[in-house]
């Protein structure tokens, strides 16, 4: 017997990793508003399509699209980052369903996303639909959020009811039940896709034709798409009911991380920076990533990872106009377990194509060529920077004391997380040796470390000298406390970073910033000496011109 020709199609509106077989078909929906086409998929906006009305429609421009132009036995329709699972296995779920990390070779044979397997299950029923969720009360569920409109809803209740009668018993019964399909999913075969697509489009066109949506808000004018989702839900409720249709229910799967921006792999001699990036650290990052570029050597090969820990669009776009040279690579990845830096294993098993990496902290600048600390031999697996900052904390105990609190807690060992070497393959064996980096590769600047008031005289005399003679020729610069260049530019070291930070359109957004954070410390003592709701406020504000 001849296998069905079976199409499922999954929606992107972005790249995105799809399983690799014949039945799975990515389609990109509203290709006709898109800026850019994603490449080798299919688009919605060739032959009779809908694809400019994707605001409104959502996902159902896809389908629109295949039930006009693609024939074929079975259709079905994922999204980019929720499929079914064709196991035998059943697991545990949530309300969005099985979370699955990512959408591997492990997850495709776990879940039974193979050819095989699909084919076999999907040819022995007439319609699969993911399994039903609790929503409460499905018609009030609907009506309850502020960009969903009652009035809605009610017309195409109605106008089911006059059009198609049969149905009306039935999806007045499921209005009331606590249960229901949701995510717009499912696989039917041909005939009933086709009777399905006819009634579904005839109902959100009617729809369309007769209300005013002119004044709806952006969410609100995705309203097609939520009416679907509930119609969608009623009708794979009343084919349930028919006796003749064999019907299958499936566990729905939810894709954490949906495209490859956390697979990273670069050639041998790339010297690749780990930096984790926040939208509060995003203009000091910048300073550091332009450090990096403007020290870099035209002979070797530089890899900057920049890890998305919360950026905003607007930082993300500034990021992408960094201008760099064709030997250096910038990369935005999002990927949480590499935000926590002291986890060397869960970082050695996310970069596992890569053997060595460096790790730099937004506080910090580069004065020059990191290359020279990639290739810095040790045979140690963590190599990192001294944590001064915790030995000044130290040195405030009274010196009798300090010889049983050194051996128990090791103070001058331990390492900060501003510059960190990872030996990546020497982790996966499950080697865990630390080591020193060399003093001028991490020079701490802080307000408590200032050697010409003496406060950095209590460390031992090897490691104050060390840190004497790097400072006045560091290659890298690590800002603490609460005085930093942004706000004061003439700490110790800050000539340095303000020499990196001169370029075009950086310059301008660091001087806006020191001036605002200058005056938030102005507007900080002033509160502090004139407290809010004291006579010495009042008096200020009555005698004195306003500050």
């Amino acid at each position: 017997m001849a296998k069905k020709n079976i199409k499922i199609f999954v929606s992107c509106h972005k790249p995105s990793i799809v399983v690799n077989n014949d039945i799975i078909t990515p389609i990109q929906v509203g290709t006709a508003l898109a800026k850019n086409k994603i490449p080798n998929i299919l688009y919605d906006n060739v032959g009779d399509n809908i694809s400019a009305k994707n605001r409104m429609y959502c996902e159902l421009t896809a389908q629109y699209w295949a039930w006009k132009n693609i024939q074929a036995d079975y259709y079905g329709f994922f999204h980019y980052r929720r499929y079914l699972s064709f196991a035998d296995k059943k697991y545990k779920t949530n309300f969005e369903g099985i979370v699955c990390n990512k959408l591997n070779d492990k997850a495709v044979q776990k879940f039974g996303l193979d050819e095989k397997t699909m084919h076999n299950l999907i040819e022995e029923y007439d319609v699969i639909a993911p399994n039903e969720v609790f929503v409460g009360n499905l018609y009030w569920q609907y009506c309850a959020p502020t960009t969903q409109n009652k009035r809605d809803l009610d017309f195409c209740l109605n106008y089911i009811y006059d059009k198609y009668p049969e149905m009306k018993n039935s999806i007045k019964k499921s209005l009331k039940s606590s249960k229901s399909y949701i995510c717009n999913m499912f696989i039917m075969k041909k005939e009933i896709f086709q009777e399905y697509c006819n009634w579904l489009f005839d109902v959100l066109f009617a729809h369309e034709k007769a209300c005013k949506l002119d004044y709806y808000d952006v969410q609100s004018y995705r309203v097609s798409g939520y009416l679907a989702e509930r119609l969608c839900g009623l009708y794979l409720k009343w084919l349930k009911e028919q006796k003749e249709v064999k019907f299958k229910e499936l566990q729905r799967i939810l894709i954490s991380q949906t495209d490859d921006s956390g697979v990273v792999k670069y050639e041998k001699d790339v010297c690749p920076v780990l930096i984790n990036i926040n939208n509060k650290t995003w203009l000091d990052s910048l300073v550091l990533i332009n450090s990096i570029i403007k020290h870099s050597s035209s002979t070797n090969n530089y890899a900057l990872l920049l890890n998305d820990c919360g950026l905003k669009e607007w930082q993300k776009k500034y990021i992408s106009r960094i201008k760099i040279s064709k030997n250096i690579n910038i990369r935005l990845i999002k990927n949480k377990k590499l935000a926590i830096v002291k986890n060397y294993q869960d970082i050695a098993k996310e970069l596992n194509t890569l053997n060595k990496i460096i790790i730099l902290s937004p506080n910090c600048v580069v004065n020059s060529d990191i290359y020279e600390l990639y290739q810095l031999q040790t045979s140690a697996s963590v190599i990192g920077a001294r944590d001064m900052h915790n030995i000044v904390k130290f040195g405030k105990i009274k010196l009798e004391r300090q010889e049983a609190k050194i051996e128990k807690l090791k103070p001058y060992s331990q390492l900060s997380y501003d510059v960190t070497v990872l030996n990546l393959s020497s982790i996966r064996l499950g080697e865990l040796q630390s080591d020193l980096l060399p003093a001028e590769w991490c020079v701490e600047i802080d307000e408590h470390m200032n050697l010409e008031e003496k406060l950095y005289a209590f460390a031992p005399h090897y490691i104050y000298n060390q840190y004497y003679t790097s400072r006045h020729n560091p290659k890298l610069i690590a800002y603490h406390g609460k005085i930093k260049p942004l706000n004061n530019s003439m700490i110790e070291g800050g000539d340095i970073y303000w020499d990196n930070a001169n370029v075009a359109g950086l310059y301008e957004e660091c001087q806006r910033c020191l001036s605002k954070n200058y005056k938030k410390i102005r507007r900080s003592a002033y509160d502090t000496l004139y407290p809010i709701g004291t006579l010495r406020r009042m008096f200020c504000k009555t005698y004195i011109k306003k500050y």
